[in-house]
């Protein structure tokens, strides 16, 4: 195909559909390339997190095998609200 016998017009039009097969081109072979290297059968990674700021403001006490720590905590709780309500 001879480019000097062509109008303005028809250089435009062949100029771009060139570059839109040149583009259409490097994307199919970037997508094969990635599809090599990212294997479709290995299972999702999920990690489940809790973002909720009511639990990271008031952690649960922790009990020892006999409750010796929840009944301490419990007792400190009552004297602070004896505390505050005189």
């Amino acid at each position: 195909m001879n480019l000097k016998d062509m109008g303005h017009g028809d250089r435009i039009l062949y100029i771009l559909g060139m570059s839109l097969c040149g583009v259409i081109f490097f994307v199919i072979i970037v997508g094969v390339i990635v599809a090599l290297f990212i294997p479709g059968n290995r299972p999702a990674q999920t990690e489940i997190t809790d973002s909720s700021p009511n639990k990271a403001a008031k952690p649960k006490p922790e009990a020892n095998s006999d409750g010796r720590r929840l009944k301490e905590k419990s007792q400190w709780h009552q004297k602070e609200v004896r505390d505050k309500g005189s």
